[in-house]
């Protein structure tokens, strides 16, 4: 029977006697780390006329002949991938992309060979290279200031400039941002300006994003849990976020001027002097500001769109005339290039003694910071000024480059002196802001604070860490996304395979545990920060890792499930606040420094008591608070009941009130692991003779029945009724044993805290320094709570 394959909705051609094998699985019990899913094997299409059309008009298939008989060449997208369900015996037994890999041509005759797989594999695809942060969040950008920062804390975010409420009660609506607690090693905890803090985005938001790059609709009580809602995606510290390029154009302040100076120089009396008839004295001490044309500078503006340099100094007045008042904040690079030609004549006099000297001077804030000595002669001459200096500037700092002469000097007889000061070529003046932090009144995006990761490493760290999986679309081409845990059925929904087991081919039972493993890790991505460094050094593991060992004692190797994030240690050393914290140490000074680290995951936990001082960057504002956003691996880390970690911490850096044992691991992951390394643990490779209609209601989720033995169902392999009338199948068997969420506590004294970390703390940092292991010996004799 040839079945109907139907392409973005064109019935395509089949041949009688094609395969057509189908696989589907939920997971690869071998490698249960890695997720497979639904594809088939190669199928080649014959090039039919109705089947050339829809590949020309598809996949631009461009066709070159010669007298419409011989081809010539072609070409075509691999990039398209179209909508494809397949049907055999009238019964859709395939939903999910069509592919086209190669075509053909022998003799003048086309074939096109072509592969079908899920929606899930097309995630991947289509998210390809494309960054996390490139998934467009610019609704969310917004102005940087107290209240939007303090909104975000339990309130509402700005959305397409609108303030808009995320969160339903005490629990965040999962989308949007919150600038999170997280001490980066900026500035004192207890005092912060509104750039010590970040945003951070919400996991389910980023999930669904990434899955509308693949069109995808989805089902899924564990996204729209509360749980899942609270957890939230960090940049891993480092220096504070800099400003975009389009930003630091807009703070160059550039233009070129020409100078033309003349003064006349009056001297002290008309009296000679004492002892002389005919000596005069004078002096003339006279600067001129070389950015204000009431000095006879005419300046040529190229660019300042913050209106930094005041341009008419009929506008503000003498004395605060051309000079650039600072409107960002930042650090700057000033570059003057100037030949100044400074010229005195004096007529008919003749110079008895004297001091000439020039000087070019830069200010801040009227105090000279910058001075080059540049003539000290009679006649003077030209002054080649070439300047590159680096400035720190804050909003309404103002500038002034002033060029001075001095002269003091006695010429015998009297008559008119006078002082030319020109440019013998054009200057050319350019503040630059090379790096600049925002501030206050800055734009947020909040692309620019999310992690640098893959779309795809951001998703396949969901999905291992939730242990998902996704089904097939439905009619409606919905996905459900569940963890396995809830994924399945109860066992007493199954489907009894024993009347349908082909027992004329070979049937393997063999124990799970022969597979390859004696461990199986679960861990986040290790990070050099100081706090995981030196957790790592004391316990020879990572903080929230967690190692399964397979109970059989012949088995060897690891198997590692291993996230993209790095797990953040929370700590109390800055009491009372207990907050995550990424930072680095210097080892001689014991000064605490910004660590640049990998991606960050938490838990939202609401607003903990706390008092500490939100200021705006220039310190002109402040906001007294007695609560802070709280983030931690805990769901509440004073009342926990989830941890978002694979594994209990041996060791807390702050005396945490309660544990609990209920997480990651013990409940996404551990009744699965069991299942395939227990010693009861079985894996069933056997035929049966499955009908089209066993696949049009496939449900992984469904147990199996063989022999009055429930399995789970693993996998289908080469599915082909026109093939063949048995095919293989792999089962995994069901173990009862549900998952221990008890959750416990062991308290104990400094003695057992000795012998567990069995080696000294690290020497030369102060505990005021706030390290998780310096200040230990300080600790002993409180309560920690230890991994049994």
């Amino acid at each position: 029977m040839i079945g109907k394959l139907v392409v973005g909705g064109t019935k395509i051609d089949l041949t009688e006697g094609i395969p057509f094998p189908l696989n589907y699985s939920i997971a690869d019990v071998k490698e249960p780390q890695k997720r497979k899913r639904n594809f088939s094997k190669e199928i080649v299409l014959e090039g039919t006329q109705k089947n050339l059309d829809f590949f020309s008009s598809t996949y631009q298939l461009g066709l070159s002949t010669v007298g419409n008989t011989t081809s010539i060449g072609f070409n075509y997208d691999p990039t398209i991938r179209i909508p494809a369900k397949y049907y055999n015996g009238g019964l859709l037994i395939f939903n999910g992309l069509f592919r086209l890999n190669e075509v053909s041509i022998i003799d003048g005759n086309y074939s096109f060979k072509c592969t079908l797989f899920s929606n899930f594999i097309d995630l991947f695809m289509k998210l390809g290279d494309l960054k996390l942060g490139e998934l467009d969040w610019s609704e969310y950008t917004h102005t940087l200031n107290r209240t939007n920062v303090i909104n975000s804390f339990d309130t509402s975010v700005i959305v397409n400039g609108t303030p808009t409420s995320n969160f339903t009660g005490a629990v965040p609506d999962g989308f949007g941002y919150c600038y999170g607690m997280i001490d980066y090693g900026y500035t004192a905890f207890s005092t912060k300006d509104t750039t010590d803090i970040v945003p951070l985005i919400y996991a389910k938001e980023a999930v669904e994003k990434c899955l509308a790059v693949a069109g995808m609709t989805y089902s899924s009580a564990y996204f729209d849990s509360d749980l899942f809602k609270k957890i939230m995606i960090g940049f891993g510290g480092g220096e504070k976020i800099s400003v975009p390029a389009s930003e630091v154009v807009n703070r160059r302040v550039n233009w070129t001027e020409d100078i033309n100076n003349v003064e006349q120089i009056t001297y002290i009396s008309s009296t000679p002097i004492s002892g002389s008839s005919n000596h005069f004295r004078f002096l003339k001490n006279k600067w001129i500001s070389l950015i204000d044309e009431s000095f006879g500078v005419t300046p040529t503006l190229i660019s300042d769109n913050f209106d930094q340099y005041y341009l008419d100094h009929t506008d503000v007045g003498q004395g605060t005339d051309g000079r650039i008042t600072i409107a960002k904040k930042g650090f700057y690079n000033l570059s003057v290039s100037q030949d100044i030609t400074t010229s005195l004549t004096i007529g008919a006099m003749v110079l008895q003694q004297g001091v000439f000297n020039t000087n070019w001077i830069l200010l801040k804030n009227g105090v000279e910071i910058l001075s080059l000595p540049v003539q000290s002669a009679e006649g003077f001459g030209t002054d080649s000024i070439a300047v590159n200096q680096g400035l720190q500037l804050d909003v309404g700092d103002i500038l002034e480059i002033r060029y001075n002469v001095y002269i003091d000097a006695t010429y015998k007889f009297l008559a008119p002196i006078t002082i030319t000061i020109d440019d013998a070529n054009t200057t050319v003046i350019d503040l630059t802001c090379i790096q600049a932090t925002l501030q206050d009144g800055d734009d947020v995006e909040i692309a620019r604070f999310i992690p640098e990761m893959k779309a795809s490493e951001f998703m396949e760290g969901i999905i291992t860490m939730g242990n998902l999986a996704l089904s097939d679309p439905d009619i409606f081409d919905v996905v459900t996304i569940e963890p396995l845990e809830e994924f399945y059925l109860p066992s007493t929904d199954f489907w009894d395979i024993t009347q349908i087991v082909d027992h004329s081919r070979e049937i393997k039972i063999k124990p799970a545990s022969t597979i390859e493993g004696k461990i199986y890790k679960f861990k986040w991505d290790e990070d050099k920060d100081f706090d995981s460094l030196e957790y790592r050094s004391f316990f020879q593991i990572g903080y929230g890792d967690h190692w399964h060992t397979v109970p059989s004692t012949f088995q060897t190797g690891e198997r590692v499930y291993k996230v993209p994030f790095a797990q953040t240690i929370p700590t109390d050393a800055i009491y009372p606040f207990v907050a995550p914290r990424i930072i680095s140490v210097d080892s001689s000074s014991g000064v605490i420094k910004p660590f640049k680290g990998k991606p960050r995951i938490y838990l939202y936990n609401g607003m903990k008591a706390g008092k500490w001082r939100l200021k705006d960057t220039n310190g002109n504002g402040k906001d007294d608070l007695t609560e802070y956003p709280s983030m931690h691996h805990f769901d509440d880390w004073e009342n926990p009941a989830f941890d978002l970690n694979f594994g209990l911490p041996i060791l807390f850096d702050y005396n945490a009130p309660s544990v609990t044992t209920d997480n990651l691991f013990t409940r996404y992951h551990e009744r699965f692991i069991k299942e395939i390394t227990g010693r009861d643990s079985k894996i069933v490779e056997l035929y049966a003779k499955l009908s089209n209609n066993d696949i049009n209601r496939l449900n992984f989720a469904k147990s199996i029945m063989w022999n009055g033995v429930l399995f789970r169902l693993n996998l289908i392999q080469d599915f082909d009724p026109n093939v063949t009338d048995s095919t293989k199948i792999e089962l995994v068997k069901i173990l009862e044993a549900k998952n221990k969420r008890t959750g416990f506590e062991e308290r104990v004294d400094s003695n057992q805290i000795k012998t567990i970390l069995k080696k000294e703390s690290p020497s030369g940092i102060g505990a005021d320094v706030g390290v998780i292991w310096g200040g230990i010996q300080e600790k002993l004799n409180n309560s920690f709570v230890i991994r049994g």
